[in-house]
């Protein structure tokens, strides 16, 4: 059966459960004082609990003790979590990287011009690229680990806040910024200014230590009728040089020895024979790895009689030298193989020969070669039909080097590197607000007064008002937002830029 005095208790059981809740939820000032305590103390005709008086003091000791070991806790885990950890990862990968560029230049600095390798070409290339990768794996270790510990020094603590946002000024949060440099703490500025200085050159520099090097071959083009190959030996081979009238430089003694090493080649099948189309496209080349000396060999019945030459015997009738050096020039570069278009008297003073090229090889057969030394004048510069060529062949030497100044930059800019990292990590005592995480649990544990009840305020009307905030309600507008209007274009196109 239902009870009336059911009815009549059910108020004051409410009441007495609204009573409860109220106890359980108000605070008062005194931050350890509850509504019990004041209850009891006031002269309501309440008795004081004691026994909840005495459970409070033991859940007090309790709290205390608990705070004490979470500072205990916090004290231990400081360098192993948050960012403070992964600055000492940074410091500690930059530490590895210093090793290895160290070790690196101790080695070179024992080796003649710093030459890390010298032989085949393909060799050389594969090591080449394999040790730009690594470069490019420990540069990016360099700048990541900096990049970070950047960013950790650009952001602010609560206390720059606030002090910001009393100055109506704002400061980014979760992001690298340049802005916030001049509202931090002068150390942090100073070290985030030398850890971005100190990545410049390494940004520059770095790839340039280590370079590939081919060796360019000098060589002498000697135009010779067959009989030069079908002789016993080379006695005649220095007499057209017994002509004081005709100017050849140093080339008296070297043109000889070159002459008969080619005979000796000849007559023993060690030259390759090229048409005239594949002597041209071997030879038109300002860096020449593959081949050297080369004879221009043309049927007797073609060529003037022997007594056109200096002495009437010989049978060499025009050399020419290539100088591999003149390709560091860019003007000479294009002249460098300039005896192929000897037959062009424009190559000389108007036309490189590397603009007639195209023109020589579309006609193959007509090719004519004489000498080019300046020595000589137009007059007496005949030109001689070429049949085929005989040519000399070289394997391709290159050379892996490092560049012994920039090694030493580099490792001198990486200890640098690793101490500013380091003392981010254990010489910074402030606890800036890293994420925006950060910052929401902070302001929720201790609201702003400066922007108290600005929950619509946006970057815009701060940009907008300078040196304050704006005051007073602010109009809900419900525009649409997406991703990109967090940042300003012009941060967008530094990023992308860089």
């Amino acid at each position: 059966m239902f009870d009336l005095r059911d009815i009549y208790a059910l108020p004051k059981r409410w009441t007495q459960q609204l009573r409860t809740r109220q106890i359980q939820k108000r605070q008062w000032s005194d931050a350890s004082e509850t509504e019990l305590r004041k209850i009891a103390r006031s002269s309501s005709g309440y008795t004081a609990d004691t026994s909840y008086s005495h459970s409070m003091r033991v859940e007090e000791a309790d709290f205390a003790h608990a705070s004490t070991d979470h500072e205990t806790y916090t004290s231990n885990t400081r360098f192993t979590s948050g960012w403070r950890f992964g600055a000492i990862n940074g410091a500690i990968s930059v530490c590895v990287v210093f090793f290895i560029n160290l070790v690196v230049t101790i080695l070179v600095s024992a080796r003649k011009d710093g030459v890390f390798f010298d032989g085949d070409c393909d060799r050389a290339s594969k090591l080449n690229t394999g040790l730009h990768l690594l470069i490019n794996i420990l540069s990016t270790i360099l700048l990541s680990s900096s990049n970070y510990c950047m960013q950790c020094l650009s952001a602010p603590t609560r206390k720059e806040i606030d002090d910001a946002h009393s100055k109506g000024k704002w400061l980014d949060i979760g992001v690298q910024s340049v802005h916030n440099l001049r509202n931090i703490d002068r150390r942090r500025a100073v070290v985030w200014l030398l850890l971005g200085l100190s990545s410049l050159p390494l940004h520059l520099f770095y790839n340039s230590a280590v370079f590939l090097s081919i060796s360019s071959n000098n060589y002498f083009a000697l135009s010779v009728r067959e009989s030069f190959i079908n002789s016993p030996d080379c006695g005649e081979c220095g007499a057209i040089f017994s002509n004081t009238t005709v100017a050849v430089g140093n080339y008296n003694t070297a043109i000889p020895d070159v002459a008969r090493m080619m005979l000796k080649k000849a007559r023993n099948n060690k030259l390759d024979r090229l048409s005239n189309l594949d002597c041209i496209r071997e030879y038109a080349e300002p860096i020449q790895t593959k081949r050297r000396n080369v004879l221009l060999v043309t049927a007797d019945d073609r060529m003037p009689a022997p007594n056109v030459t200096a002495n009437g015997t010989a049978n060499i009738y025009a050399w020419n030298d290539f100088d591999a050096s003149a390709a560091s020039i860019v003007s000479s570069a294009m002249n460098s193989y300039g005896w192929i278009c000897s037959d062009d008297p424009t190559w000389r003073w108007t036309s490189p020969c590397s603009t007639l090229i195209d023109a020589i090889k579309s006609k193959p057969d007509d090719w004519k070669v004489g000498h080019t030394d300046g020595v000589f004048s137009d007059s007496y510069n005949p030109t001689y039909p070429v049949d085929y060529c005989l040519s000399e062949t070289s394997e391709p030497r290159c050379k892996v080097q490092v560049m012994l100044t920039i090694a030493i930059l580099v490792t001198v800019l990486n200890i640098f590197k690793a101490v500013f990292i380091f003392y981010t990590a254990l010489g910074t005592k402030e606890n800036p607000l890293m994420t925006m995480g950060d910052a929401v649990a902070s302001f929720l544990e201790r609201r702003d007064g400066t922007t108290k009840e600005m929950c619509l305020l946006s970057i815009r009307d701060v940009k907008t008002n300078d040196r304050y905030f704006p005051a007073g309600p602010i109009t809900w507008k419900g525009e649409q937002r997406r991703f990109k209007d967090v940042t300003s274009r012009r941060r967008r196109s530094v990023t992308f830029i860089a």
